[in-house]
């Protein structure tokens, strides 16, 4: 995952003008990692290395952990191994970017309800209602609709519940 969306998130900063310093705040990453993101950011806007090529290459790199995902959900629900096909391709490109897309919205969002009256549990609950998106998305789009949104529903709560308990130590 992080070999994934960390290049699409330094991608997005470069592509929308951002600082380095800009996009690791948006996405909340750790202190230690916010120089380097800043210098590739830096470097990427200077020597205009994400033009058209380089921005389909690394989307398709990332794409990577979209198949493996689709393999692991395709394990997890005993279905057939899935065949790779290039029309399929959209689906892992939206998986990486709206994973990414995920990370930012999250932090935007934990900022936003910061503001209002019993803070920590509007953050909370913004999140379990985010996770829980993702947890039910991810999956359908992967696995092109084959599990239903009410199969994946228990999994997708357990995983939110999961991620209430986990994000503070993280």
């Amino acid at each position: 995952a992080f070999t994934s969306l960390v290049p699409i998130l330094i991608l997005g900063a470069t592509w929308l003008g951002m600082s380095g310093g800009q996009m690791a705040g948006a996405a909340g990453v750790p202190d230690q990692i916010k120089p380097v993101i800043d210098q590739a950011v830096t470097v990427s806007n200077t020597s205009q290395a994400f033009g058209i090529f380089g921005s389909i290459a690394l989307l398709a790199s990332a794409t990577s952990f979209s198949r493996a995902l689709t393999r692991a959900f395709a394990v997890m629900w005993g279905l057939p191994r899935p065949t790779l096909r290039l029309r399929s391709a959209w689906r892992w490109v939206a998986v990486v970017v709206g994973l990414a897309a995920a990370l930012v919205l999250a932090r935007a969002s934990t900022r936003y309800l910061s503001g209002f009256p019993a803070a920590h549990l509007w953050e909370v609950a913004g999140a379990f209602a985010a996770d829980i998106v993702v947890a039910l998305l991810v999956p359908m789009l992967l696995l092109a609709g084959v599990i239903r949104a009410r199969h994946l529903l228990p999994g997708a709560v357990l995983f939110a519940l999961a991620m209430v308990a986990v994000r503070p130590a993280a």
